[in-house]
């Protein structure tokens, strides 16, 4: 990873769990250079006080005209 721009982020928290939505734009090399804006879903689940994450999603955003 070369370059990470946060562009939206958004929490929702509920109780002892947590839902992170953050839009990022990326670049780097993974195999090859790419750069692109990304959705990221994370949730989040307090387990003896310390934050960890249970589940994620990542996704490529794709502007229509």
């Amino acid at each position: 990873m070369t370059g990470i721009n946060i562009l939206e982020q958004r929490i929702r928290l509920l109780d002892r769990v947590a839902v992170t939505i953050t839009r990022v734009n990326l670049s780097g090399i993974f195999g090859t250079p790419f750069e692109g804006e990304f959705w990221y879903t994370r949730v989040w689940q307090n387990r003896i006080g310390t934050w960890q994450i249970v589940s994620g999603h990542c996704c490529s955003v794709t502007h229509g005209t």
